[in-house]
């Protein structure tokens, strides 16, 4: 048994697609298994890929753009309809705020009323918001975990993982930057954001600038490659594509620029690290 094993459930976009659900990923380290990000269909995604959702026990979120988050609290009432003994979440300053608009507004009534019928109260009540920002934000038991700030228009956290001599790094949206090919160093994994990627539907005028814009704060697959070169990767995994991508296209563009293995994620691929 590998001690780490990585899911990616959602590899897309804002942009829908029936291919691609939104961003998430599931990282498996001995037994205990991490949420990083939650965007829309990552429940069923989860269920999918065979897992039981109660397994997701702590959510990182690396910011709060709609298509990170719009999962969340279909994933908490998820859990608490099935269970859930408990839940943490981790992410940037506005993650507590975002947990009490859903559950202390918006549906406060709804919760109210599942406990009537008999929901434990602590499950809802109970979860646990940290909000972090960049360091170690977990140490022990062989794991460490820690934030790097990377360049997106809001506070914006890779993820990087460290257990049994191997290590993983989810980049969270993020331009090309030296704080990723830092965090990123010596990483036997690597799951980038390179959705500032050609996609032949991005062709008509407006879209052309949506895509050109793109650059600013997401990566090419060009310069994941780069990125992951400097940093010494072992594998590359290209994600967060928008719709129309070409995935060899894609896998073309990064190896270019890297002589390690360099991958093109799809929705409920498992990686053993």
């Amino acid at each position: 048994m590998t001690p780490i094993k990585v899911v990616l459930l959602g590899t897309g976009s804002p942009r829908p697609s029936v291919e691609r659900a939104q961003p998430a990923q599931l990282i498996e380290v001995d037994g205990r298994a991490f949420l990083i990000d939650c965007g829309d269909g990552t429940l069923t995604q989860l269920l999918r890929a065979g897992r039981d959702i109660n397994v997701v026990q702590r959510i990182l979120l690396t910011h709060l753009h709609w298509d990170h988050i719009l999962g969340y609290a279909a994933l908490v009432w998820g859990g608490w309809s099935t269970g859930r003994p408990q839940l943490e979440v981790w992410g940037p300053p506005g993650t507590r705020r975002m947990h009490e608009l859903l559950f202390g507004q918006l549906h406060q009534a709804d919760a109210a009323w599942a406990i009537d019928i008999g929901y434990q109260r602590a499950a809802v009540e109970g979860v646990r918001i940290r909000e972090v920002e960049a360091g170690v934000l977990f140490a022990g038991d062989g794991l460490t975990i820690r934030g790097i700030r990377v360049h997106h228009p809001v506070y914006t956290l890779a993820y990087r993982f460290d257990y049994a001599g191997r290590s993983v790094v989810f980049s969270g949206d993020t331009a090309a930057c030296p704080a990723l090919v830092q965090a990123a160093e010596g990483a036997n994994l690597l799951v980038q954001d390179t959705c500032a990627v050609y996609s032949r539907l991005y062709s008509e005028a407006r879209s052309r600038r949506i895509r050109e814009a793109l650059i600013g704060f997401h990566a090419s697959p060009e310069q994941a490659g780069e990125m992951a070169q400097a940093a010494g990767v072992g594998t590359l995994v290209c994600t967060h594509l928008l719709p129309g991508a070409d995935d060899e296209a894609v896998r073309q563009e990064a190896a270019a620029k890297y002589r390690g293995q360099a991958l093109v994620g799809i929705d409920l691929m498992e990686l053993d690290i």
